[in-house]
């Protein structure tokens, strides 16, 4: 799809390469993100949908976005089991963070039995002088993981997405836990924690988890990065360095900041 998304107006876009993009509105910037979280909800239809939500949010919630409002396109077949999951997966995690639903796509057809389709997206408003970024790093300062423990919830979740689903259990533990009581408090913590001005800059913890958060702010600012795993704040003690760095437990966010904060 690279060729077409390609042709897509820009004129007027902002941030298009950043965690989310949008448009401004007199001073105030309005950012969405959308994803798709596909085979997650074939094989665990409820925290396959909930986790959706959870990822999209903190996309905009990395730019201090605040999370108005939710959407989704959404296509099933005949499996009652993933439907009612999946509508129950969004809803749940919706309700829990305060984030109301405005505007869903059902479509039905019998090829989307066993692969629905589940196209989320999260809309986030923040006045233009108050957006962070991910690219402006630079060296000799901290890096701080906030949020849920790292477990070994969602390991390899990113090459699942590219799986032929088999349904068994090695696919259920590509499938990330949703914990929204612990999203809404980083949420809240991490709007009053821009608001005072305390971080640089700042990244979520999506696919592939730690280790794409600090490269992706590494490369995007044209830095290198040091990362000490024994710091890392582990739900398992049996966890290993390439789980830590692998890891996509949900609810945790990167914040880049100077010592002094």
């Amino acid at each position: 799809t690279r060729k077409l998304v390609s042709k897509l107006h820009r004129e007027v876009a902002v941030y298009f390469k950043e965690n989310a993009g949008g448009f401004k509105l007199g001073s105030h910037d309005i950012l969405f993100k959308m994803e798709s979280h596909n085979h997650p909800c074939a094989v665990e239809p409820f925290n396959g949908a909930a986790t959706g939500i959870g990822g999209i949010i903190r996309d905009v919630l990395a730019m201090n976005a605040e999370p108005i409002a939710l959407c989704n396109s959404l296509k099933f077949g005949d499996h009652d089991r993933i439907t009612n999951g999946v509508i129950e997966g969004i809803s749940f995690y919706g309700k829990c963070i305060g984030g109301p639903t405005v505007s869903t796509e059902v479509l039905y057809d019998k090829s989307y039995t066993l692969n629905p389709l589940v196209n989320v997206t999260a809309i986030g408003l923040a006045k233009f002088e108050d957006i962070i970024t991910s690219s402006c790093a630079i060296p000799g300062q901290k890096l701080i993981l906030a949020g849920s423990a790292t477990m070994k919830d969602g390991l390899g979740g990113a090459a699942f997405a590219s799986k032929n689903l088999k349904n068994n259990k090695e696919d259920k533990l590509s499938i990330q836990i949703a914990n929204p009581f612990m999203k809404k408090k980083l949420i809240e913590a991490s709007l009053e924690i821009f608001k005072n001005k305390l971080v640089l800059c700042t990244q979520d913890c999506g696919a592939a988890g730690i280790l794409s958060s600090t490269s992706e702010i590494a490369f995007k600012s044209g830095v290198g990065v040091k990362l000490e795993l024994d710091k890392v704040h582990t739900g398992d003690l049996s966890i290993t360095p390439t789980e830590i760095m692998l890891s996509e437990s949900q609810e945790r966010m990167l914040y880049v900041l100077d010592e002094t904060n």
